[in-house]
């Protein structure tokens, strides 16, 4: 005895594909009366965001068939319409170009919340995060015997863990990963391991891209405190050349290696940031006095009327 598994009513038999009616404006019509391209028509020009007007799920088995998958798919595209179990079709046609499409779409989906990095021809993901944390300095002097290998700060702990497993899965490591330990190190007090780290980071490359040279030069600043006594010449060639840095929270990182400097020569010229943020403010207030001499050109609309106020 042989099995029969139904189809849907329409689509299923041949001959009815053809039709007999030609009053083919509803989805339903089409699909027990209509043949493929009235169907692909339908999907070409009908609302087909309209759940009222159709579904996908009525269409799906048709898709098995490469020649209808291929129209449909190109239809799709050009509307801008996604479905993404049409899309999964790709996987059975070898259609790269869907694939990626759909694991696109799909990556935020749970089965890819583990994976903080992927590298691939066909999708890619990239995870990377980066809090900061304030005070840079520990508050405890002398720790006891069980924290020395522990990190105190239950975010920092959970957010070390956390990047520690992207770099495991990042495929070459760059100049912003390194960097990124660097300052997790620090936090940790873990001076030797931070200044390893940091040797591992080319010069070269961080001068030509210039992308993470802000960050390179204040570690490069900071661990010269450690490595570069007494003279602390990177330290003292940094912190000159930042020292009028637009931004106000960076210049400050570079004004306390200024004032370290000062403070180990014996000098008393130091500079705080109570001082930097007066005289931004004093700035920002002069900019304004100059704005409101600079011409002005507004424009209303008054009924039909185009007002020029100059």
């Amino acid at each position: 005895m042989e099995e029969f598994w139904p189809k849907p009513t329409k689509l299923a038999c041949k001959s009815m594909l053809k039709g007999v009616f030609k009053n083919l404006e509803s989805f339903t019509a089409i699909l027990s009366q209509g043949s493929e391209a009235d169907l692909l028509d339908f999907v070409k020009n009908k609302n087909i965001w309209d759940s009222n007007v159709f579904t996908f799920n009525n269409i799906w088995w048709l898709l098995k068939e490469k020649s209808f998958y291929d129209k449909l798919i190109a239809i799709l595209r050009d509307r801008k319409k996604f479905d993404s179990i049409t899309w999964g079709y790709g996987f059975l046609h070898n259609d790269e170009q869907a694939i990626k499409e759909y694991l696109k779409t799909a990556k935020d989906n749970y089965q890819f919340n583990n994976i903080q990095y992927l590298n691939s021809s066909l999708l890619s993901i990239n995870r990377r995060s980066l809090r900061e944390y304030h005070p840079y300095v520990n508050p405890r002097v002398h720790l006891l015997a069980n924290e020395k290998n522990q990190i105190l700060n239950v975010q920092l702990r959970s957010q070390y863990r956390s990047y520690v497993r992207y770099l495991c899965e990042v495929d070459q490591l760059k100049t912003e990963h390194y960097i990124t330990l660097v300052y997790y190190l620090l936090l940790q007090d873990r001076i030797e391991d931070s200044i390893k780290i940091f040797n591992r980071i080319n010069k070269k490359t961080v001068m030509d891209d210039k992308e993470q040279q802000l960050q390179y030069d204040y570690f490069a600043a900071y661990l010269d405190f450690y490595t570069g006594s007494p003279d602390f010449k990177i330290a003292r060639e940094v912190s000159a050349r930042y020292k009028d840095y637009p931004i106000l929270s960076w210049r400050s990182l570079f004004v306390d290696v200024a004032n370290q400097l000062a403070e180990f020569d014996g000098k008393a010229d130091q500079v705080n940031n109570e001082d930097l943020e007066a005289k931004a403010e004093d700035k920002s207030k002069e900019n304004l006095k100059n704005a409101e001499k600079e011409e002005i050109l507004s424009m209303e609309l008054d009924k039909t009327k185009l007002v020029i106020t100059y």
